[in-house]
C-alpha cells in the first residue's frame, strides 16, 4: 500500500500540478475488475476453542462499478458497489477445508481530483462510508458498516480513461458462539486493488 501511495504521488507531481477547473457537471460510469486482499484474520487463534487456529479470507477476484457525479470544479460524489466470490479457511470453525463465501460492499464517498483539466492525467483521493455483507455456504451471514479510504490515478485515453485504484475497506467483525457468547471484535482492513474504464455519460 505504501509503494502505491508513493507511485501515485510521483505521477501526480509529474503530470497534474494544478486542481482541475472543468469537471463540474460531469457524470462518469466506471466498471472495474480487481482483487480483494484481506489483511487481517477474521477469527483469532483460540477465540472459538483452546488451540483453535486463526482464520482468514482468501485473496480473490473482485468486480463492480461506480457512478461519479462531479458537482464542483474538482469535487464529486460517488456511489460504489463491488462483489467478490471468496473462501474462508475454516479449520478454526470446526469445518474441514474451506467454506465458500461471497463478499458484497456498497458505499458512498466524496472524491477530490487533481489535474490540469479533465483531459489530463489525474490523481484521485476519496473517502466515505458504507456497508458490507458476507454470506457463507455453511455459516451465518455477517454484515456491518465500513469506512473507505482510496487513492487512484486516472489516465485519459481518447474519450475514455483508464483508472487504477487502491482502497482500504475498514470494518470490524466478530463471531457468535454456540453458548450464546461471542468473540471480541477484530478490526478488518480489506485492500481493494482495481482497474476500471471510465465512461463519461454526461460531459
Amino acid at each position: 500500500m505504501k509503494n502505491i501511495l508513493i507511485l501515485c504521488a510521483v505521477l501526480f507531481s509529474a503530470t497534474a500540478p494544478a486542481i482541475a477547473q472543468d469537471y463540474r457537471g460531469r457524470l462518469d460510469l466506471t466498471p472495474f475488475v480487481g482483487a480483494l486482499v484481506p489483511m487481517n484474520d477474521v477469527v483469532k487463534a483460540g477465540a472459538l476453542a483452546t488451540g483453535a487456529p486463526a482464520a482468514k479470507h482468501q485473496v480473490d477476484l473482485l468486480f463492480g462499478g461506480k457512478l461519479t457525479y462531479w458537482f464542483g470544479e474538482a469535487i464529486g460524489i460517488e456511489a460504489d458497489i463491488a462483489l467478490a466470490p471468496n473462501a474462508l479457511e475454516s479449520d478454526a470453525l470446526g469445518i474441514p477445508g474451506s467454506v465458500d463465501a461471497r463478499f458484497f460492499a456498497a458505499n458512498a464517498r466524496i472524491v477530490q481530483v487533481f489535474a490540469r483539466d479533465n483531459a489530463s492525467p489525474a490523481l484521485l483521493l476519496s473517502g466515505g462510508i458504507g456497508f458490507f455483507a458476507t454470506s457463507y455456504d455453511e455459516l451465518d451471514m455477517t454484515t456491518g458498516g465500513l469506512g473507505v479510504l482510496g487513492i487512484g490515478f486516472r489516465l485519459p485515453i481518447g474519450g475514455f480513461a483508464l483508472q487504477l485504484e487502491a482502497e482500504d475497506f475498514i470494518s470490524t467483525t466478530r463471531w457468535e458462539l454456540p453458548d450464546g457468547d461471542h468473540t471480541d471484535k477484530i478490526m478488518q482492513n480489506d485492500i481493494r486493488l482495481s482497474v476500471g474504464l471510465v465512461v463519461p455519460l454526461v460531459r
